[in-house]
């Protein structure tokens, strides 16, 4: 298992069971997000629930590539909100969140990640992927099961990175696609919203689109 320092969080779900529903998941997918917050301890305040917001998520890489644990894989994160892909919904149940810390986009454009972010969060991926025998098209993006709504990790998100190492689909053939078959890999929303998700995996922002509102985690 790879290193983590223990930070734990007071939001998540004790076995993956949703209090009100009774419904329990399991890992099936990865989420990535970008936290779009400056100050790291910032957000470590968020993400263990020392702020009214609720939202936390299983995995935190800083700059520096430390990665901090808050909540046991065996337990839901907070970190998906309203979300979906292929037949499931709220993501929360069936995922393992991992935010990275970057800055927020402003009229300047997106922030870069860093390498030792990225280092750190292939060594990551890799036990997770291993332990829980996830597939490469399982590793997703906030912005996927969020369309529109989301848009992290966000452009300047090296995906070609990860899928050079076999750790994220490579969805260049969801450039072409119609809107049934880009619904048909696992997407859910309008056509707009799609659309958007698709451009952003695919290292850009929709031609003329402007900067969505922000939110933070």
């Amino acid at each position: 298992m790879v290193s983590a320092t223990w930070q734990p969080s007071k939001n998540f779900y004790k076995d993956r069971i949703h209090p009100k529903t009774g419904e329990q998941g399991t890992v099936q997918y990865i989420v990535l997000h970008g936290t779009w917050v400056k100050d790291d301890e910032l957000t470590l305040k968020l993400l263990k629930g020392e702020t009214p917001k609720e939202v936390s998520a299983h995995y935190f890489i800083n700059a520096q590539g430390n990665i901090i644990q808050l909540v046991k894989d065996h337990d839901a994160a907070w970190h998906a909100g309203k979300s979906a892909w292929r037949e499931h919904s709220g993501l929360n149940l069936h995922s393992i969140g991992i935010e990275l810390a970057v800055d927020a986009p402003n009229e300047n454009g997106y922030k870069p990640y860093t390498e030792e972010q990225y280092v750190a969060l292939e060594r990551l991926l890799i036990d997770l992927m291993q332990r829980y025998k996830l597939p490469p098209k399982n590793v997703l993006g906030h912005s996927d099961i969020a369309p529109k709504r989301k848009d992290d990790p966000g452009p300047a998100f090296d995906w070609r990175r990860l899928v050079k190492k076999g750790l994220a689909a490579d969805l260049m053939f969801l450039k072409a696609a119609t809107y049934e078959e880009r619904k048909a890999y696992g997407y859910h929303g309008t056509f707009e919203e799609v659309d958007f998700a698709v451009q952003l995996r695919l290292n850009h922002l929709p031609e003329g689109a402007p900067l969505p509102k922000i939110e933070i985690l």
